[in-house]
Order: C-alpha cells, then sequence, then structure tokens
C-alpha cells in the first residue's frame, strides 16, 4: 500500500505557519471565537445596584441582531437577569432589575452569546438592601443577636472565574498541531525492505 509522503520542509513550513496564525490571534484578542462574536462593551450609570430597583442597561458593539443572555455572577453563584437582542447595529438599551433575594457584594455583569462564550462583563456592586426601620434592636446586631458584619463595597478585587473560550480554543489548536505533527511523523516512515 503507497502512502502519500509529504516533504519534511514543508511539513515545518506548514506547522510554523499554523503556529504563528495562532499565536499572533491569541496575542491580538482575536481569537477564533472572537470572530464569530466580537466583545461587545456594556454601560451603567451607575455601577452601585440595589437590589429590588431597576437599572438600565446600555450595551454596544455586538454583532447585529444576536441573542445575549444577561447574568449577574459572584461568589454566590450566577444569576441570570434576562435575555436581549442587539439591534441592526449591534447595540441595545433595556431595562433590569436585581432579585431581593440576591446577598450584597461584588460582581460581574456579563453578557453570553447564545453558544456560552462572555462577550462583555462590568464590575457592579449590589448594595444591601435598605434597613428595617421598625426595628431598633436590628440596627445594633445582627439576625442572631450578634454584632452585624459589615456588608459595605471594598476596593478589593474580585476573584472569580471567567469564561475560558480563548483557552479551550488554544487547546484545540494545540491538539491539531500534535495531530499534523504525529501523522507526519508515520506518513514519512520509510518502509526498509527486507534483506
Amino acid at each position: 500500500m503507497a502512502f502519500y509522503r509529504i516533504d519534511a520542509r514543508r511539513l515545518v513550513v506548514l506547522l510554523g505557519l499554523t503556529i504563528g496564525v495562532a499565536t499572533h490571534a491569541t496575542a491580538h484578542g482575536t481569537a477564533p471565537n472572537d470572530l464569530l462574536h466580537p466583545e461587545g462593551t456594556l454601560e451603567l450609570a451607575n455601577r452601585n445596584l440595589v437590589p429590588g430597583t431597576d437599572f438600565v442597561l446600555k450595551g454596544l458593539k455586538f454583532h447585529d441582531d444576536t441573542e445575549l443572555t444577561l447574568t449577574l455572577v459572584g461568589m454566590t453563584g450566577r444569576y441570570e437577569l434576562g435575555k436581549v437582542r442587539s439591534d441592526s447595529t449591534g447595540s441595545f438599551t433595556t431595562s433590569l432589575t436585581v432579585s431581593a433575594g440576591i446577598a450584597s457584594g461584588q460582581y460581574r455583569l456579563v453578557a453570553l452569546a447564545a453558544d456560552g462564550d462572555e462577550k462583555a462583563t462590568l464590575n457592579v456592586v449590589l448594595l444591601p438592601p435598605a434597613p428595617d426601620t421598625h426595628a431598633e434592636d436590628d440596627a445594633e446586631h445582627g439576625e442572631e443577636g450578634g454584632p452585624l458584619e459589615s456588608t459595605m463595597p471594598s476596593d478589593e478585587p474580585m476573584e472569580l472565574d471567567r469564561a475560558s473560550s480563548s483557552v479551550v480554543t488554544g487547546g484545540a489548536l494545540a491538539g491539531i498541531l500534535f495531530a499534523m505533527v504525529a501523522g507526519g511523523m508515520l506518513l514519512r516512515r520509510r518502509s526498509d525492505p527486507v534483506a
């Protein structure tokens, strides 16, 4: 059975070009998924949100006529706020409400594409709800009677997991490169005549 032989120089040039394009695309923030879903921008008039009240969110630089899921991501979990569709210019304006049951603290407001890729993010602070004014004791003590813990926002950075579609794409490219090298090595094997 005859195998198609690949010249070693051509294989090296092909691998070099593939690695060069992948490295350039990753270094300049244009991973293959970003070509499908360009990075967008989220804008808020105030990044301090109060549970139970409405706020207006603007989105810019998304693909035209694309559905996005708006999610609040924090240490206590992920909370879907709603879905929105960008217009013919890749923009949207929507009114959202944060549920009163979500704990106060630092969060990321994330716009996700239909395939789960994170397309825009914005750091926000969810403020504690207004204190209960009819119970004098609640102002000095927590629910269990101990001192009330501070739930005010801080300037410490959030340590939250981010979507890693570029890492997944890079891993897929590395797997493809490995398969190409292994295939080239198998094709390069020379059949030695039996003596």
